[in-house]
């Protein structure tokens, strides 16, 4: 679900793939450094396009919140069949709903950092294991293999590439170690 979203005479194509994508663009726009928490009480969405079930309230809707909102319904695969009014609050309690996470009353860095979790579960994980398998060069394991809970990607690919560089080099020791015996 692609929608346009206004902030004054700007649009901006709504959902992003995150926060700091849209953050670029909005600055760009808007000529300013913003506080993508606070941005709603100088700049708030002034109008919603191709989606007729998303009302703004005037200084009560925040893009950044609406930005992960669409992209948690992309991710559980619904969209917005009712019309409502979507101010903070209300986009804050349905991601909640939509996602099972305590949401409410937290700083907006901890509340995006929560949602992009939830949406890339597998990005946080990819990291450890990346620095699981550098730091554990000489302990090979299953476990931190690229090549399992595959997600195809650029990402994916180079890790890949350098695991199996890694495994050609390992095995190209154990020959020369093998042919000087």
């Amino acid at each position: 679900m692609l929608i346009k979203a206004y902030i004054k005479k700007h649009m901006f194509h709504l959902p992003t793939q995150n926060n700091e994508q849209l953050e670029k663009q909005v600055e760009q726009e808007l000529n300013i450094k913003i506080d993508k928490s606070q941005i709603f009480k100088l700049y708030p969405l002034t109008k919603i396009e191709d989606n007729e079930n998303i009302l703004v309230e005037n200084q009560r809707t925040n893009i950044f919140l609406l930005n992960l909102l669409l992209l948690v319904l992309n991710h559980n695969k619904k969209g917005i069949i009712a019309q409502e009014y979507y101010n903070n609050g209300f986009i804050i309690s349905n991601l909640e709903k939509e996602t099972n996470l305590k949401l409410e009353n937290i700083p907006f860095d901890d509340l995006e950092k929560d949602i992009m979790e939830y949406i890339n579960p597998s990005c946080d994980k990819e990291n450890m294991s990346k620095s699981k398998i550098e730091s554990n060069d000489k302990t090979e394991s299953k476990k931190d293999s690229i090549f399992e809970n595959v997600e195809f990607n650029l990402n994916w690919l180079s890790r890949a590439q350098k695991e199996l560089n890694h495994i050609q080099e390992k095995l190209k020791q154990k020959e020369v170690k093998s042919k000087k015996n």
